[in-house]
């Protein structure tokens, strides 16, 4: 039987570049899902947080406006003067009533606006639940290799971490720092001693201290997004006015 050499590798040629062609248009088809995908959820966090921004805002006109009727005050006792002792006790009264939250000025100033709106939703929500949450930002163009939506929620799952260990008289603590060329995100809360051996499980999915099943994969979520960016996070106890603390420090070129 005559085999037609030339017209089985014209064919095989032919297959095979319509096979590589394939595979481009699913690859371009691919990265362009993912594109709209990754522009979709950062609209969803413009439109969610960048409103808030205006709260924000509108918090600080308010407590503004509160400070200078209290610089008012001041000016006026050392206007008409008196007993030395009541004056300084006056003005220190007024001191401590008159400290603007640091916390909610210092958001003000953050470059990532988007990040700025969600922690003002968060402080809002630890006055809800009573828990003290401080804000440290040390690093105010605090900017990663990380889309917004993904530094979102890495922080927004360690700070509802923080938020729901059901520890009395809960502190939770976010600082925002820059360490040599790496940003650094560091949480820390009030929680029991960790030992080592229950670390190593808490980035498991599924894996959770509390009881609901729905728990368990945060943390988990925050180890992925950290290892497609090459970032990193250790987990430590820390004491503090000899009250434990669990630190989660993240790195993140």
């Amino acid at each position: 039987m005559f085999l037609d050499m030339e017209g089985a590798i014209k064919n095989i040629i032919i297959i095979s570049s319509i096979s590589v062609g394939i595979i481009l248009v699913n690859f371009i088809l691919i990265n362009y899902q993912l594109k709209i995908e990754n522009e979709k959820q950062t609209t969803l966090m413009y439109e969610k947080y960048l409103p808030i921004i205006d709260e924000l805002m509108n918090e600080i006109r308010a407590k503004q406006h509160e400070f200078d009727n209290h610089i008012q005050s001041l000016r006026m006792l050392a206007t008409v003067g008196g007993d030395c002792e009541e004056i300084n006790y006056s003005i220190k009264d007024y001191i401590e009533d008159i400290d603007l939250n640091t916390d909610t000025r210092s958001l003000l100033k953050l470059d990532n606006k988007i990040l700025a709106g969600f922690l003002f939703s968060k402080i809002k929500k630890s006055r809800e639940k009573n828990i003290e949450f401080y804000i440290n930002i040390e690093n105010y163009g605090f900017k990663t290799c990380l889309k917004d939506y993904e530094l979102i929620e890495i922080i927004g799952n360690l700070i509802d971490n923080g938020f729901e260990t059901g520890v009395e008289d809960n502190i939770v603590i976010l600082t925002l720092k820059k360490e040599g060329d790496m940003n650094v995100i560091e949480i820390k809360n009030k929680h029991p001693y960790l030992k080592n051996d229950l670390i190593k499980y808490m980035f498991t999915p599924g894996y959770s201290t509390k009881s609901s099943s729905k728990r368990g994969y945060g943390l988990s979520n925050v180890k992925n997004i950290l290892g497609k960016n090459n970032g990193n996070v250790t987990v430590s106890n820390e004491s503090i006015d000899d009250e434990n603390y669990v630190v989660f420090k993240i790195l993140i070129p």
